[in-house]
């Protein structure tokens, strides 16, 4: 106290309290709360669900089209036209060897001008023992004899007509005749080449009726019906659209997998080769409800009430809204009731926020986040 005799001069006592009692009043003031910070979140449109994004693939070919071969052997002498030829129907396409079928043919020819020849002979030979028979020269049974002879005959001849037909069959099939107006499309067959019976020596198809053989899951065309349509995609033209309506569904089931619908393409002016592969997409079976990602629902007091925050761009804040829910399928929800296709909602931090609440929308940089 010696020490510091000038700081308790009378006139400093004052001085020294006021400035106490402002070091305590500034310390016992409550400072004010901080005011909350706006919310960052993330939405989502509400759109119409989006349908089976499966992509099958078809296989494009003619309605009409023909494995020609010959019924028997024999060698291949005449080919008369190849791959890509247009042919008509009647024209001649291609022609076996048929030396031994013309030595055949004049055989059954004989033959059968000896059978004519001898059934006229016996016809003679039994109206004359009938003759001879009212005139009582001969027994009964030199009639009955001449009656088999000549039944036995006719027999014959008929037999040797049969045989005569059948090689002028064959001399005929020696011959591919074209069955309608088309192209060729493959000739596996060689020139002087030895070919077994039903061999194919070419294939052909006729033009401009295109179908399309698809592969489908069982459990997709179980709702498939005839008149049903369905869109396909050339991968060499990706732009380009092609409508198809389904004409038939096979009933058998592959591996118990996959069945075949046989669809037209409704284009008939399309030049497809056959043997293309499309892309196919079937139709929806019924128009797509609106849906919403799950992470927007915010469960209500009761079981029943489902909430989600809409986001308003103009005024920056979020609403309140009850909805009713459907199906809930991959992550999304169908929606019944109490959304517009286009409307944004909240998809983060819905337990976090109030109705009326300004948010500001989350700015992500990745690029997956973009697209979700």
């Amino acid at each position: 106290m010696r020490g510091f005799p000038q700081l308790f001069y009378p006139w400093a006592r004052p001085l020294l309290l006021g400035l106490a009692c402002l070091i305590v009043a500034a310390c016992s003031r409550e400072e004010p709360p901080p005011e909350p910070g706006v919310r960052s979140v993330k939405v989502a449109s509400v759109h119409a669900a989006e349908a089976d994004g499966a992509i099958l693939s078809g296989v494009v070919r003619q309605r009409e089209r023909a494995a020609l071969a010959f019924e028997g052997a024999g060698r291949l002498v005449a080919l008369n036209v190849d791959v890509g030829d247009a042919v008509k129907q009647g024209q001649v396409l291609a022609s076996l060897d048929t030396a031994a079928v013309r030595l055949r043919l004049k055989q059954a020819q004989a033959s059968l001008f000896a059978s004519v020849a001898q059934t006229a002979e016996r016809k003679l030979n039994k109206v004359r023992q009938q003759q001879l028979y009212t005139q009582g020269s001969v027994a009964a049974s030199a009639v009955e004899q001449a009656e088999a002879a000549w039944q036995a005959a006719v027999a014959q001849q008929a037999t040797d007509e049969a045989a005569l037909d059948l090689v002028r069959r064959d001399q005929r099939q020696g011959q591919l005749i074209a069955p309608f107006n088309g192209r060729v499309v493959a000739r596996p067959a060689q020139l002087y080449s030895e070919l077994s019976p039903g061999q194919v020596v070419m294939e052909l198809e006729a033009v401009g009726a295109l179908q399309v053989i698809v592969q489908v899951p069982v459990e997709q065309a179980t709702a498939l019906k005839p008149g049903d349509h369905a869109v396909a995609v050339d991968p060499a033209a990706p732009a380009s659209i092609l409508p198809m309506v389904l004409e038939g569904l096979s009933m058998r089931a592959q591996n118990g997998l996959l069945q075949s619908a046989r669809f037209r393409l409704i284009a008939n002016e399309l030049a497809l080769p056959s043997g293309v592969n499309l892309n196919v997409r079937l139709a929806p079976p019924a128009p797509l409800s609106l849906s919403i990602p799950t992470q927007a629902l915010r469960m209500g007091g009761d079981a029943n009430q489902v909430q989600v925050f809409v986001y308003d761009p103009a005024q920056g804040k979020v609403a309140l809204r009850d909805i009713t829910i459907g199906l809930i399928d991959q992550g999304r929800v169908a929606i019944d009731k109490g959304l517009k296709d286009g409307e944004q909602v909240v998809v983060t931090g819905v337990a976090f926020l109030n109705d009326g609440q300004p948010v500001n929308l989350l700015q992500s940089s990745s690029r997956l986040s973009a697209t979700e």
